[in-house]
């Protein structure tokens, strides 16, 4: 407020007036008194905020996907204010269609309603408000603030590109696709018959076979694994570059793979290391982002919504992640790491994984030094992984082994 400089100069002009008693200055000193008292009665009571209201037409989109947000608030009409503005704070990452308030000049009212548009050009976790009004007079004497408390928030979908069948090694013994080596025969799938065998079961021999060919026949089933796929998304900060589309290309990946298993009706779970971009708004002490294992495609935007709000975080080092998770991981699971860098510490983590009987399978997203580093120590574990360098390769992604 420049009530000082304006109480300063009326000081003057008074003093002016007095010496000369010209009746210009004593005008011009009544003059500018009023406008002071105006502009003080704005600081004196204010616009306030009464009753807002935004609505969101949804809170759940994909990139670039454009949201109507749809505002009311009335607020107590201020004593001797020139002008009112209301308005929404918006998340600069966000792109604005529309102005987000409404400004009022001489004017009675104490409501307004309006529209805007946003539209997320990034994954991500995005605020919406508080609302706010403010008043003033014309003069620039006076200003006065007042913010309301209710927050929305957008959440943006990573990319999620097609993929080929996703092809993983698994512990299960029983399950929907054909196993690479039997752990255990499936009786729903019948591939031949063979000679009766001294300790084949009963529930094995193929009655019709056998009366067909007189002699005791026994059923020939396919050994196959169902895939449980625990997606591990590393975003270790010290693994990626500072600046770079690696993060972005390893969200992109494993919203991509999940889409895909799912897809398939395979068990899925995320863990991840990354930190919460919700707590950044709401400081109360959050666990590592994590979702439960599922297999009904409905269940994906919970997957979609986790990945959104991923950040890298410094606070969990794969090395000791990886140690972390060993623990609340079933054996049958296969643990699918997504990660741009793999450490020698990361390696001999996942080593003792695969030792403890887990199935491992490795994405490295991005290119450089570090990533084909993570193929080189993938390869000396024997480890089923696959390159993604750039988004356009998901749609070729396949996984191999050294050996």
């Amino acid at each position: 407020m420049n009530a000082w400089r304006w109480l300063l100069t009326l000081a003057l002009i008074l003093l002016i007036a007095g010496i000369t008693r010209a009746w210009l200055a004593a005008w011009l000193f009544y003059a500018l008194a009023a406008i002071l008292l105006l502009a003080l009665a704005v600081a004196w009571r204010p616009a306030k905020l009464r009753q807002t209201r935004r609505r969101p037409n949804t809170t759940h989109v994909e990139i670039g996907q454009e949201v109507v947000v749809d505002i009311a608030l009335t607020w107590e009409r201020p004593i001797g204010a020139g002008w009112v503005l209301a308005r929404d704070a918006v998340d600069p990452a966000l792109t604005l269609t529309g102005p987000p308030g409404r400004l009022f000049i001489g004017s009675s009212s104490n409501q307004t309603s309006y529209a805007y548009r946003v539209a997320p050009a990034k994954r991500g976790y995005f605020p919406l408000g508080p609302l706010s009004v403010s008043c003033g007079d014309l003069f620039g004497i006076a200003r006065a603030d007042s913010a309301g408390e209710e927050i929305s928030y957008l959440t943006a979908y990573p990319k999620v590109l097609p993929v080929p069948p996703v092809r993983l090694p698994s512990n299960r013994p029983l399950g929907d696709v054909r196993a690479s080596r039997q752990l255990q025969e499936d009786a729903t799938r019948l591939v031949g018959v063979r000679d009766y065998r001294p300790g084949d079961s009963l529930a094995k021999i193929h009655w019709k076979a056998t009366a067909r060919s007189g002699a005791l026949t026994s059923k020939i089933f396919e050994p196959s694994s169902a895939i449980e796929v625990a997606v591990v998304l590393n975003l270790s900060a010290e693994d990626y570059p500072a600046e770079g589309p690696e993060i972005e290309l390893a969200c992109t990946t494993a919203a991509s793979v999940i889409t895909a298993l799912l897809l398939e009706r395979d068990t899925v779970s995320l863990q991840s290391n990354g930190a919460d971009a919700a707590t950044r708004h709401d400081p109360s002490p959050r666990g590592a982002v994590q979702v439960k294992a599922e297999r009904d495609t409905a269940q994906l935007p919970n997957f979609l919504s986790a990945l959104a709000r991923l950040e890298p975080s410094k606070e969990r080092p794969l090395p000791l992640y990886l140690t972390e998770i060993h623990s609340r991981l079933p054996w049958t699971s296969t643990l699918l790491l997504v990660t741009h860098r793999l450490s020698e510490e990361a390696a001999a983590a996942l080593e003792a994984l695969r030792r403890s009987g887990f199935a491992l399978a490795l994405i490295v997203v991005g290119a450089g030094d570090d990533a084909q580093a993570a193929m080189t120590r993938a390869a000396g574990l024997n480890i089923a992984a696959a390159r993604v360098k750039t988004e356009e390769q998901l749609g070729v992604l396949e996984f191999w082994r050294a050996r």
